[in-house]
C-alpha cells in the first residue's frame, strides 16, 4: 500500500459493495484487503470481523486463504494483547497452513508464533520460529512474508545483544521492503533501524532514518481522526 488509507478504504468498500453474489473468492479477496487496511490504522474490531467473513466464505474451499486469515486474526489479537487467543489462533493457522502446502501461510503463520514466543520471553523457540517462516517466506517471489521475519528476527536479535547481526536483518528487511513500495511499513522499518544504529553508537546514520520515517509516516493519509497506532508499528 501506498499509505492512502483513506482513499484505499472508499475504494475497497466500493468494491465490497459490487461483487458479484456468489463470488465468494472475490469477495473474499476484498474483505482481506479491508482487514488489513482497518488492522494498519488500529481499528482492530473492524479488522477482527473482517477477517471473520474471509474465513466464512472459503473455509471450505480455499484453505491457502483460509490460514492466511486465521494467521492475520493472530496478529491483530497479538497487538490487541490477547496472547492466549493469538497462540490459539496461530497453531490453528499453521496447521491448516502447513495441510495445504501453502508455503506463504505457513510464513505467516511461523511469524507470529515468533513473536508471541518473544514475548513470553522464549528466545530460542522465537528464533527457531522465525528462521522456519524465513525460509518459508524465501520460497515466495513476492517479499512481503520474508520483511516481515526478518524485521521480527532483528528486533529479537537486538534483544539478546546481537546488534551487529540484527543491523545486517534489518539491512536486508529495508532492502526487500523498499521493493514493495508500502510506505506505512517502510517507515517502520526505517525506525527499527534507527533503533538499532543508536544502540551501537551509530547516532549520525540513526537520524538519518529516523528522519526517514518520519518522512514516510507523515505522507500516510489516516483520514481526520487521529490514529497513533500508526505509529506504532514496529512488528506485524
Amino acid at each position: 500500500m501506498l499509505g492512502r488509507y483513506r482513499e484505499a478504504l472508499a475504494e475497497f468498500e466500493t468494491a465490497a459493495a459490487i461483487a458479484i453474489e456468489g463470488d465468494r473468492a472475490a469477495q473474499a479477496a476484498i474483505e482481506h484487503k479491508l482487514a488489513d487496511l482497518h488492522h494498519r490504522l488500529g481499528d482492530f474490531d473492524l479488522a477482527e470481523a473482517h477477517l471473520a467473513v474471509v474465513t466464512e466464505l472459503v473455509a471450505d474451499t480455499e484453505p491457502g486463504r483460509t490460514a492466511r486469515a486465521e494467521a492475520d486474526r493472530a496478529v491483530v489479537a497479538y497487538r490487541r494483547g490477547a496472547t492466549d487467543q493469538a497462540a490459539e489462533l496461530g497453531r490453528a493457522a499453521l496447521d491448516c497452513a502447513q495441510a495445504a502446502a501453502d508455503s506463504g501461510a505457513t510464513a505467516q503463520a511461523l511469524n507470529v508464533l515468533g513473536m508471541l514466543a518473544a514475548r513470553a520471553g522464549d528466545t530460542a523457540a522465537a528464533e527457531g520460529y522465525l528462521r522456519d517462516g524465513l525460509a518459508e517466506a524465501r520460497r515466495r517471489p513476492e517479499p512481503g512474508a520474508a520483511v516481515a521475519a526478518l524485521n521480527n528476527l532483528a528486533r529479537l536479535l537486538a534483544e539478546t545483544g546481537r546488534v551487529q547481526e540484527a543491523l545486517t536483518v534489518a539491512a536486508e528487511a529495508l532492502e526487500l521492503g523498499r521493493e514493495l513500495g508500502d510506505q506505512h511499513r517502510v517507515a517502520a522499518l526505517h525506525t527499527n533501524m534507527a533503533d538499532l544504529l543508536h544502540a551501537d553508537g551509530q547516532h549520525d546514520a540513526a537520524m538519518t532514518h529516523l528522519k526517514e520515517a518520519a518522512r514516510r509516516f507523515a505522507s500516510v493519509d489516516v483520514g481526520d481522526a487521529p490514529r497513533p497506532e500508526v505509529w506504532t508499528l514496529v512488528e506485524w
